[in-house]
């Protein structure tokens, strides 16, 4: 009897165990005595390379004895079976796995087996005693030799590639640089620092210090402390993380894990869905499945209980040639007009000088300002390409430093107040500083930034330039609140000012217009969201006069953001 087909896997609590299929196979075909030369070194290559190839291999045999044994008392084999395995040993490949995740089983069996074939040929009887015993010895003469390799050395293997390094420092002598290859069965101790690894097995991983790690193979990892961000192509299906009181096994997903010293251990479902186990190695069980925004922690003591989510708990992506490190937020584009790398690194109210594309850090001219023509690269911010004052001329002008890319804008007085801002405010000689409100909420702060945009004046953002600086990351869309501070409308009654102010705010995709809107001091302010394509290489925002005047024009994106998730990896 010889298993060309090991029955379906198709219950969740054992999908930790997909790498380990062919193995079963394998160890099935010797226990049946077919298997061939090509097959049996592959069985010794597993038992010299994998650490857990010993534990495996007792327990797939005792479940094999145990279920063989159970059918001898109850079943004589005639001529062999014609090909047909009773249901329960179809099934052996789950219990199996079962066995390695879960606790120890007691199994039962129905009394008598029924849908087996008559035996239409007589054939010498031999007793299941002599096949197990024959198909033991077999395997047992295989485990002798792997044994024997496996105690002297086991031999490591590469698994992946090492794809960036970040401000990284080793104890011990494993340490990794780019493009070293990834080996299996090595204890790393990361002291500082984060490291990128992509596995051979379509899984890209981010490990954050202070980490101890291992991988045990190119579909499973150790981590006895320290932070781990996975994302898991259709590819490595069944990734497998594995703590001192936990494991997660993947379901096609994007998960962090953070393995605490303490014996804590806290898992963050950022995409798809995984499996959480609570519980040492031996005594794991089905604890619960984690889907889309859900998070989980098990404790030093195995109990698991819901945990909030933390967008940002562990580093996702990062780019070793611009030192930026993200984790999972969006991208503020107010900070990056303060000077900063779009994560928080900007100066509240400093900003860019729309006649010059110079840097500013402070309000020099309270008043409004007649503005000059053209468009002014900015070289102090490399994600800001330049700055503009809309309305100049009634033909196209160029809005980006291509020179290629041009826009219309109606004729206006050319006038502007201030600068282009990160944090939204207005000060005159008749108007005392003041921060600016939308639906009721104060912006241009540092929990709720702001773009200060008074009309006229226009910016563009090098999306190209943020791409390669976070090239696993990808953008997906801008999104902001635009208005005119409720502000204006009580500082225009308190002058007895009947007029509304009004504003155009303009939003454009390497040149081409995707938002327009005409909005006063009465208006509630509206959402914005514009999907950005791959190849678009510029995003400008433009606020300009509506109606001929500049009077209290205090435009604002509030919470102006780039929309990022990581991108699909091969």
């Amino acid at each position: 009897m010889c298993i060309s087909h090991i029955g379906p896997s198709g219950i969740e609590e054992i999908m930790s165990q997909s790498n380990y299929r062919e193995i079963d196979s394998l160890l099935f075909k010797v226990l049946e005595n077919c298997s061939t030369d090509k097959e049996i070194e592959q069985l010794k290559q597993w038992f010299a390379t994998d650490p857990e190839a010993i534990n495996y291999y007792c327990d797939f045999v005792k479940n094999y004895t145990a279920v063989l044994t159970k059918y001898n008392d109850e079943l004589e084999l005639s001529g062999g079976l014609d090909g047909k395995l009773p249901a329960e040993l179809i099934g052996l490949e789950e219990l199996a796995v079962q066995e390695k995740n879960s606790p120890a089983l007691e199994l039962s069996f129905p009394e008598e087996i029924v849908g087996l074939e008559p035996v239409k040929k007589a054939r010498a009887k031999r007793s299941n005693k002599s096949l197990l015993t024959i198909a033991i010895s077999t395997l047992a003469a295989i485990f002798i030799i792997a044994l024997n390799v496996y105690i002297n050395k086991v031999t490591p293997y590469e698994i992946g590639n090492v794809t960036d390094v970040l401000n990284a420092e080793f104890s011990g002598e494993m340490a990794f640089k780019p493009g070293d290859r990834l080996v299996s069965s090595r204890t790393v101790h990361l002291t500082n620092g984060v490291v990128k690894f992509a596995t051979d097995s379509g899984v890209n991983i981010v490990l954050e210090a202070p980490a101890e790690f291992r991988f045990m193979n190119s579909g499973e990892v150790s981590v006895r402390y320290g932070k781990l961000f996975a994302q898991v192509s259709e590819q490595g299906y069944g990734f497998t993380v594995v703590t001192p009181n936990s494991r997660v096994v993947d379901q096609g997903t994007e998960f962090g894990v953070i393995s605490q010293i303490d014996g804590n251990t806290e898992v963050y479902m950022y995409n798809g869905k995984a499996l959480l186990y609570a519980g040492a190695e031996k005594n794991a069980v089905v604890s619960r499945l984690l889907t889309e925004g859900m998070a989980g922690k098990v404790d030093r003591n195995q109990k698991l209980r819901a945990i909030p989510m933390e967008d940002d708990a562990v580093v996702r992506d990062f780019s070793s040639d611009s030192n930026l490190l993200w984790r999972g937020q969006n991208m503020d584009l107010a900070d990056i007009v303060g000077g900063g790398n779009g994560f928080g690194s900007g100066k509240l109210d400093a900003g860019i000088n729309v006649e010059t594309g110079k840097p500013i850090y402070e309000l020099v001219r309270d008043g409004v300002t007649y503005g000059v023509a053209g468009y002014k690269p900015v070289v102090d911010n490399k994600y800001v390409d330049g700055v503009f004052i809309p309305g100049f001329s009634a033909g196209p002008v160029p809005i980006s430093s291509d020179s290629s890319i041009m826009a219309t804008f109606k004729e206006n007085s050319k006038c502007y107040w201030g600068y282009i801002v990160n944090g939204a405010y207005h000060k005159s000689f008749d108007v005392p500083k003041h921060r600016f409100v939308l639906n009721g909420e104060v912006f241009g702060t540092k929990d709720n930034s702001s773009l200060g945009m008074h009309a006229n004046q226009g910016i563009t953002f090098d999306l190209s330039a943020i791409r390669r600086d976070l090239p696993g990351v990808k953008i997906k869309s801008f999104r902001a609140l635009t208005g005119i501070s409720e502000t204006a409308t009580k500082y225009m009654l308190e002058i007895k000012r009947e007029e509304r102010a009004a504003v155009e705010f303009k939003v454009y995709l390497d040149g081409e217009k995707v938002h327009d809107a005409r909005m006063t001091n009465s208006d509630e302010a509206g959402e914005v969201e514009i999907p950005i394509e791959p190849q678009s290489k510029y995003l400008t925002l433009a606020v300009t006069e509506s109606d001929w005047t500049v009077a209290y024009a205090w435009g604002m994106f509030g919470r102006p953001e780039l929309v990022l998730e990581l991108a699909e990896r091969e």
